[in-house]
């Protein structure tokens, strides 16, 4: 797991997981309003309930990873490494906070 500061009033962090350290994950789930967005109680967050492209990001076990700059409200507000897949899922979220590009 990554954790990334962020330089944002509102999303003070990011987390990073793999597919293999989310599934070892106790409580998981999927968002009510589109089940293809995962939810999770994260280690250290407490009882608050996060969502995917919002708080976090899940990334493929064993892909390569690129870095990106994270954008919000059209200013940067930090730098993580990602997959290019998980870029293009987390843009084109419904849901997303973030934009992710170079």
């Amino acid at each position: 797991m990554q954790r990334i500061k962020l330089l944002d009033p509102v999303y003070k962090e990011l987390f990073i997981f793999s597919e293999s350290e989310f599934a070892r994950l106790q409580y998981t789930g999927t968002a009510m309003f589109n089940s293809k967005i995962r939810t999770a109680f994260l280690p250290g967050e407490g009882t608050r309930l996060c969502f995917e492209n919002q708080h976090f990001l899940v990334l493929k076990d064993g892909q390569p990873t690129r870095k990106y700059k994270i954008w919000r409200n059209h200013n940067v507000v930090g730098e993580c490494e990602i997959t290019t897949e998980a870029a293009v899922r987390a843009n084109k979220s419904d849901n997303a906070e973030f934009y992710f590009g170079r």
